[in-house]
């Protein structure tokens, strides 16, 4: 009843919606309902984000964390305490201890021995260590799951964003070859799956690389997105939005 309240909230009355999604979190979380201790704060922590209200979101994965321990599910207890400690990493007083929650929740990952879990908990921990400045043990942390994933197959999304979180780290890192290999094996990924948010995220990410590297081979990215989405509404959004962040001359010359 009270999430049936927050999601009509949600569709008549949007000023609402974020104190009845509240109320639904806190009545999930006195009667230890997982799934709707997830599915209510999520909503809470979407309209926190919205607001950059990151203490919120931290707030509400830490008392996810607690419940997911009382219903002993111990993967969902990782994950939140994961995205506890990103959170908590905006604020730069929280770095140390931030750090540390993440590092640990990895170790309980490592215990359970999951394929997907770990990797997503060492994603997680390197986009946390990316957050903070530390480019070289976040690209450690993904070459150890990207080396795993060829022993114990993970789903191709997960490895798919491992590639382009690893990728744009080691771009950053002035590791070029690295980077467009990773970014290579995430645009491939995301174009075989026709993995939508991927290939709009991996895609600028290849030609922001290559324009100045190699820009034979950025324009043969276009081109082969072009191809890719030749005819469709995402085709016509995607250019556009890379003319916002590459320049008309750019992209012109892609296209030539």
């Amino acid at each position: 009843l009270w999430v049936l309240n927050a999601q009509m909230a949600d569709a008549l009355r949007p000023a609402e919606a974020d104190a009845a999604w509240r109320r639904a979190l806190d009545r999930a979380l006195a009667q230890v309902d997982l799934p709707l201790v997830r599915l209510a704060g999520r909503r809470v922590q979407a309209r926190a984000l919205d607001r950059a209200d990151t203490r919120t979101v931290a707030l509400v994965a830490h008392r996810t964390a607690q419940a997911a321990r009382a219903a002993g599910d111990t993967a969902v207890e990782i994950i939140a305490r994961l995205e506890q400690a990103q959170a908590a990493a905006h604020e730069e007083e929280h770095h140390a201890s931030a750090r540390r929650v993440a590092a640990d929740a990895v170790v309980g990952a490592e215990h359970i021995g999951e394929p997907a879990l770990l990797a997503r908990a060492r994603l997680m921990y390197a986009q946390l260590l990316e957050h903070i400045g530390d480019g070289d043990a976040a690209r450690a942390v993904l070459r150890k799951a990207m080396a795993a994933s060829k022993k114990t197959p993970i789903p191709n999304a997960l490895l798919g964003r491992m590639a382009l979180v690893l990728g744009k780290s080691e771009a950053t890192g002035g590791h070029t070859a690295r980077a467009r290999a990773d970014l290579g094996l995430a645009l491939q990924i995301a174009q075989d799956d026709d993995d939508v948010g991927l290939y709009d995220r991996a895609l600028p990410a290849v030609l922001g690389l290559l324009m100045q590297a190699a820009p034979d081979a950025a324009r043969d990215a276009y081109r082969g997105a072009q191809a890719y989405l030749a005819g469709t509404a995402r085709g016509a959004a995607l250019d556009a939005a890379l003319v916002d962040r590459f320049g008309s001359d750019a992209v012109a010359r892609w296209a030539g």
